[in-house]
């Protein structure tokens, strides 16, 4: 009788324990790849880059809080993927946009839909020999 007891304690707690993890998951990264697409003209690049914007050698990168687009430009023709990483803490997303059309196309776009006044942060990213790197700037931007 007393070993009974001791399985189905043991099952319930089994089964409890299960049921705290399952109801708790971590939120999973979303992963983006970018699309191909041109800046609707020369002055809208200015101003993105220049007001949240910033290069690092093998890749640049922007974020568009009016349509919540992050643009990333791979620029180096070397083979390796490029992107943004970013994170919305308030509303607990993240993700990645991957950049995988190569140099020779320049722009590309991966269009997100952020809640109003949050704020987003995001750095640059890119590919190597040695794996993926991160730069060191994380830039945070109203959405």
């Amino acid at each position: 009788m007393r070993q009974r007891v001791i399985a189905a304690l043991s099952m319930l707690s089994a089964v409890l324990g299960f049921l705290v993890l399952a109801a708790s998951p971590a939120a999973a990264a979303e992963v983006n790849y970018a699309v191909d697409a041109d800046w609707p003209g020369d002055g809208d690049y200015k101003d993105c880059m220049s007001a949240y914007g910033y290069t690092y050698a093998q890749v640049q990168g922007c974020f568009e809080p009016d349509g919540d687009t992050f643009w990333v430009d791979d620029r180096a023709a070397d083979g390796y993927g490029v992107g943004i990483k970013w994170r919305d803490t308030e509303a607990g997303r993240s993700g990645y946009c991957y950049h995988n059309l190569g140099s020779a196309k320049a722009w590309a776009i991966c269009a997100k839909n952020f809640q109003e006044d949050n704020q987003v942060s995001w750095t640059l990213i890119w590919d190597s020999a040695s794996g993926w790197k991160e730069a060191a700037i994380w830039i945070t931007t109203p959405a």
